[in-house]
């Protein structure tokens, strides 16, 4: 919602540069490489098909009993008390927000249409940093197993505190679905419309990108589904891939390895960049 004031007030006001107007003049900024984008999809598409076999761990109404606050870190411990009405309309809010992430990227990507190329090399990369934000975050949740913070408030039923899935707490997955396409986006329109002299307008269009999971990240707390940790994970690694892939991309001589790593008992695997 940040965005989309942005780009509509400093287009009508002519700093912008204008997205119909302009796309056909557009350079192209990134490219794509055969063996480093299957490089890059191959792992993440790896990370997804964990859910397939590797599920968090699984709580049953006794495990409930066992629980306590005091487990908690001290800074975290308030979250779990929330109204739940207050709860329900965060929740609401958190969802709303993030399918408007995803439709902002979705019409950065989509102004670059009068070139074709330029238009599927933008989708190719925003598709791999998508699949690969959700992928981590999947696997994460599946590995850390983090209790969410709803099911340790004993004001509530166990058929409450035990809804969906409530061991998938690290990482917050709206938060790093909406950092990542903050951030994305706002490399874009950054690359694509902004002159290098334009401090201001970046400075806005910068503090958008960052602006905006912080609420998602705040909403998800105060909904009582995730910890202020789990908050902070979700938005570093959103914005991280939506900061990296577009550079990765940007650099002709970058090469991408992908390998398994099953070292000491630990299942995952390793992505190295060489620049």
């Amino acid at each position: 919602m940040l965005f989309c004031v942005v780009l509509f007030s400093t287009a009508h006001a002519g700093n912008y540069k204008n997205f119909m107007d302009t796309t056909s003049k557009v350079q192209t900024v990134y490219a794509l490489n055969f063996e480093n984008e299957v490089k890059l999809i191959a792992p993440s598409l790896l990370f997804l098909s964990t859910d397939l076999f590797y599920k968090p761990i699984p709580l049953t109404a006794s495990d409930l009993s066992e629980l306590s606050v005091t487990n908690i870190p001290t800074f975290e411990q308030s979250v779990v008390y929330f109204d739940s009405l207050d709860a329900a309309h965060a929740d609401v809010m958190s969802d709303v927000i993030n399918y408007v992430s995803f439709g902002i990227s979705g019409l950065v990507i989509l102004s670059t249409l009068p070139d074709k190329k330029i238009f599927f090399t933008n989708g190719v990369i925003y598709a791999e940093g998508a699949l690969l934000t959700l992928g981590i975050t999947e696997v994460l949740k599946s590995t850390v197993s983090r209790i969410r913070p709803y099911t340790y408030n004993t004001n509530y039923s166990d058929a409450y505190r035990l809804y969906k899935d409530p061991s998938s707490s690290f990482p917050s997955g709206h938060t790093s679905s909406t950092a990542y396409n903050c951030f994305f986006a706002a490399r874009l329109i950054n690359d694509y419309y902004l002159d290098t002299d334009q401090r201001g307008l970046k400075i806005v269009t910068w503090g958008a990108a960052a602006t905006v999971p912080l609420v998602v990240g705040y909403l998800r707390t105060g909904a009582g589904k995730h910890f202020y940790t789990d908050v902070a994970a979700g938005y570093v690694l959103g914005a991280g891939i939506g900061l990296l892939l577009p550079e990765l991309h940007e650099i002709d001589n970058v090469d991408v390895v992908f390998a398994p790593n099953f070292n000491m008992g630990f299942k995952g695997a390793n992505l190295l960049f060489t620049f």
